[in-house]
């Protein structure tokens, strides 16, 4: 949860603001409050998305069809205005930890509860496929945990960021999911139906029963070639678990079975008051407390007049976005999916319509290469070896380096519409270290994914100096892939790069400016550095 500051709405509509819940690729959430006093998830569309003329046509089509999904596993949508100048919705604010951040506390979930929890998704699921949506991101962090069972967010409305031609790797160049949990369709931008999320429901239950990703790899395209190539080690699973995520993980998509078709297959479950262990239903009780709290705050401020909607304390500053097609955050998509999309002749040949050679683009200043072929070994580009805490990190499968479980990485992650929780700085062993897009603590780290899940650019060849002190300092190159003519057949470009990360806490930085001088797209950047990993602030 992160403070509102004096230039955040006061009110989006008829919703008063409270919290900053998270942020990703598709926008923020807020913590907000409704007429009658209900707490809303309120989640606003960064306006990039806006600038695609069908884009409010297909968000309001979402939001119509999410609206028609009602169970008991699934959290509503309310409110809704794909008018407003940053178009919004609103959905039920479910208090709850998120699986993401529940293994990440107290570890990976006794089999008797994994199975709960899968009778849950599933129900969710079937309720969600039964109006024609598909979630198109289920992963931990979209699924809370509650006192009386899981509970799936955020479905349906990453679709209306897509476009109208159905490919997962949309015309502005962001990736619509997160890596790790992508079904292999889906990381090859292929279209999607229902059996994609059945995939990503098996991954989410590896992911619950060992503290990791199957599918994670030390970068983002060794993850991706993983997604669409590699068999998970699935041995380390519960006797009752392993046969159902091995169906849920078929290649084929039509090799995997219905949501309600798994549903069936687990048959009754007998009722328990309390489904997850008692760490994770104190982990609840402490959000409801915190919730509290912030009722109590919002208890104090003035109310905002009906007829003054959004009200801002000054005027609301855009959302870091991508500069229109032809500037840097437009058409680079990040050398993390490019690679992993051509990191060999069989992930291309997977690809309708998109093999073939590709001729190069014209960049002043820039070394560009062809992409649209594979190099090599698909681990080539590089990753540091992460140093990993002791103290959190999660069981681990032997054959896939996963990463402990942190906040997932996604395209650009989206942000989790869970119960904000009080943070802490917790004292660090390690002289100091930043925290990557899988969660891993890296010490000077030869490669950095800048924008996780998305794909949206990459640190390599890094060379650091003053590690460890106040103010570190390195070299190396800025690497990103121009999506002409698309994303798979783009051209890779180089930039020399200096990085300067500064705010040491607790043993980590905190922030992080990259300057490319040579670059035609602009010649600084910015970053915030914390547990989700980089996160562009302009």
């Amino acid at each position: 949860m992160k403070q509102l500051e004096g230039a955040d709405p006061v009110a989006v509509g008829k919703y008063r603001t409270i919290a900053e819940l998270g942020r990703g690729g598709m926008g923020r959430v807020l913590l907000s409050s409704a007429p009658d006093g209900r707490l809303v998830a309120l989640k606003q569309v960064r306006s990039q998305f806006v600038e695609d003329d069908g884009f409010r046509a297909r968000f309001r089509r979402e939001v119509e069809a999410s609206r028609k999904v009602s169970g008991a596993y699934t959290s509503a949508i309310i409110d809704a205005d794909a008018d407003a100048p940053e178009p919004w919705l609103t959905s039920e604010f479910v208090p709850g930890p998120s699986l993401q951040h529940a293994v990440a506390t107290v570890g990976a979930l006794p089999e008797e509860s994994v199975l709960r929890m899968t009778a849950g998704l599933a129900s969710a699921l079937s309720d969600i496929h039964r109006v024609g949506l598909v979630h198109r991101d289920l992963k931990p962090s979209n699924v809370l945990l509650t006192d009386d069972g899981p509970r799936v967010i955020d479905f349906g409305i990453a679709r209306a960021a897509d476009s109208e031609e159905g490919s997962e790797l949309t015309t502005t160049g962001w990736l619509v999911g997160s890596p790790g949990f992508m079904s292999p369709e889906q990381a090859q931008g292929a279209p999607l139906d229902s059996a994609s999320d059945i995939f990503s429901l098996g991954t989410v239950l590896v992911m619950a029963c060992t503290g990791a990703c199957p599918f994670t790899g030390p970068s983002l395209p060794q993850t991706l070639y993983n997604v669409v190539h590699t068999e998970p080690d699935l041995s380390g699973l519960p006797a009752r678990i392993r046969p159902i995520v091995a169906r849920c993980l078929a290649k084929d998509p039509a090799a995997r079975p219905s949501a309600a078709q798994l549903r069936e297959s687990l048959g009754s479950l007998a009722p328990s008051p309390r489904p997850w262990p008692q760490e994770i239903h104190e982990l609840i009780a402490e959000q409801q407390a915190e919730i509290e709290r912030l009722r109590v705050e919002l208890g104090k401020r003035p109310a905002v007049p009906e007829s003054v909607a959004p009200v801002l304390d000054k005027p609301a500053p855009p959302y870091p976005a991508p500069p229109p097609a032809s500037a840097r955050r437009g058409f680079a998509v990040g050398a993390g999916i490019a690679a992993g999309l051509a990191i060999a002749a069989t992930v291309l040949a997977l690809m309708p319509g998109r093999d073939g050679g590709t001729g190069t683009v014209a960049v002043p200043e820039a070394t560009v290469t062809a992409s649209g072929q594979p190099a090599g070994d698909p681990t080539a580009l590089g990753s540091a070896q992460p140093t990993r805490d002791p103290g959190t990190e999660a069981p681990r499968t032997p054959t896939v380096e996963p990463t402990p479980p942190a906040p997932e990485p996604s395209a650009a992650p989206e942000p989790s519409e869970q119960a904000p929780t009080t943070v802490t700085t917790r004292s660090s062993t390690r002289p100091a270290s930043i925290v990557s897009c899988f969660g891993d603590y890296l010490e000077e780290p030869e490669s950095v994914l800048l924008h996780c899940g998305d794909g949206n650019g990459m640190l390599r060849g890094l060379t650091w100096s003053d590690w460890g002190l106040s103010t570190a300092h390195a070299s190396g190159q800025e690497w990103m892939v121009i999506c002409r003519p698309n994303c798979a057949n783009g051209s890779e470009v180089h930039y020399p790069a200096t990085v300067t990360l500064t705010g040491l806490v607790g043993g980590r930085y905190t922030t992080m400016q990259i300057r490319t001088p040579q670059s035609p797209y602009g010649p600084v950047s910015r970053y915030r550095l914390d547990s989700n990993g980089p996160t562009q602030t302009d």
